[in-house]
């Protein structure tokens, strides 16, 4: 019986150090992904380009707010627009008859017979 308690314990001893080294991993893990994040949003300020995602039917999801500067239109504005809605009226029926194929990284690419294959980043 002694033989099981101390095997026991020694067990319970083991899971709590792997425990608290599974914690300090997680507290390691989470203030590198915070220090990333704080990186990426430094730098995603330091660029006075437009940038935007937009979802794969073409919607704004994202949009950085120097483009109220460039293009005078506010975050709010262009978030949940179409792009297409940011084409000159005579051009957006020609750009939407455009076979697109959207790709993971944001870019599309579109085909046209006569031409190669183009890649549009919008």
């Amino acid at each position: 019986m002694e033989k099981k308690a101390l095997q026991l314990s020694q067990a319970n001893e083991q899971l709590r150090h792997l425990n608290e080294n599974l914690k300090h991993l997680v507290k390691q893990g989470i203030e590198e992904l915070h220090e990333s994040e704080k990186r990426y949003r430094e730098l995603l300020e330091s660029v006075q380009d437009i940038i935007y995602k937009i979802s794969p039917d073409g919607y704004f999801t994202f949009v950085k707010s120097v483009v109220k500067l460039r293009l005078g239109y506010s975050e709010n504005e262009l978030i949940g627009r179409h792009f297409a809605d940011l084409i000159v009226p005579e051009y957006r029926k020609i750009i939407l008859k455009l076979p697109m194929v959207h790709k993971a990284d944001g870019t599309f690419l579109v085909w046209r017979k006569e031409l190669p294959i183009h890649q549009l980043v919008f």
